[in-house]
């Protein structure tokens, strides 16, 4: 026989939560909780607001160089978890005012959302937008590059077959053909 538990709500454990005040904020934030600054849904909205007006993908993709150069790059580590080659948020944010890139926080944090946006760099965990915190944040690859802006046949192709179930059904549809001479073999 299986054992059931009930839970037990005593009136003394009712009276420590507070029934009237709201658990989330009206930015959707948990109250109390700062590791974020902002909700899931923003973190996915693909414009960014705010960039100075004349701000070109050159000059971006110049300060995702100079950044790369820069010696804010390291291996950062987050519990048992290395990050190889890798920034964090306030310090990028600080740098690029110090350097003169942006003029104050709001723009430097644009910056870098709007590299987000141009693959030249991402959450180590992908977690999360850029963000003034301290976040780590890696530089995308060459060859990420290629899987997540194609630009070339090859690059399709990659990023076509290195979907998960792409590459099975490939891989399914190769040892089934390959295989046709033995499966219809008769003895």
């Amino acid at each position: 026989a299986g054992v059931t538990r009930r839970l037990h709500r005593s009136p003394v454990m009712m009276a420590k939560i507070p029934q009237n005040l709201p658990l989330k904020d009206e930015r959707g934030n948990n109250i109390g909780d700062t590791r974020y600054t902002t909700n899931y849904a923003e973190d996915l909205r693909p414009e960014v607001e705010e960039l100075p007006p004349g701000t070109t993908e050159e000059f971006l993709r110049d300060v995702a160089q100079r950044l790369k150069s820069s010696p804010l790059v390291r291996d950062l580590e987050s519990g048992r978890i290395k990050f190889r080659n890798s920034v964090v948020g306030t310090e990028v944010v600080d740098w690029m005012i110090q350097q003169r890139i942006a003029k104050d926080r709001r723009i430097a944090v644009a910056y870098g959302r709007q590299l987000i946006r141009l693959a030249e760099i991402v959450h180590c965990t992908r977690g999360h937008d850029f963000k003034d915190e301290e976040l780590f944040y890696r530089f995308v690859s060459d060859y990420e590059k290629g899987l997540i802006n194609p630009k070339t046949p090859y690059q399709y192709a990659m990023k076509i077959l290195s979907t998960p179930p792409i590459l099975f059904a490939a891989i399914a549809a190769f040892l089934v053909i390959a295989n046709i001479p033995y499966l219809f073999k008769t003895q």
